[in-house]
């Protein structure tokens, strides 16, 4: 039975986020448009293919828009294009 947790990176630091990597998981993540909905979204896995690579898909057409070695450079490019990562029911 798959455990989930919800941990932050500044809880645990990056080294204990890449230990939890192992495990079969998934992300979404958003841009929001002017009124807060979501206009554009992203899942973020492990890659099944590779597995010590962990991969940016576009939800709408299905393609790998970016791939890196660790999670830190994934929340990096996020952030860096003002992605946010939805955590339950967003309330806007």
């Amino acid at each position: 039975m798959t455990q989930f947790l919800r941990v932050s990176a500044k809880m645990l630091g990056w080294a204990a986020i890449e230990m939890i990597l192992d495990d079969k998981w998934f992300e979404v993540w958003f841009v929001p448009d002017v009124d807060g909905l979501p206009a554009y979204l992203v899942v973020v896995s492990p890659n099944a293919k590779a597995t010590t690579e962990i991969i940016v898909r576009d939800i709408t057409e299905n393609k790998e828009l970016f791939a890196a070695s660790s999670y830190e450079d994934v929340f990096n490019w996020l952030t860096e294009d003002e992605f946010a990562p939805i955590q339950g029911r967003v309330f806007y």
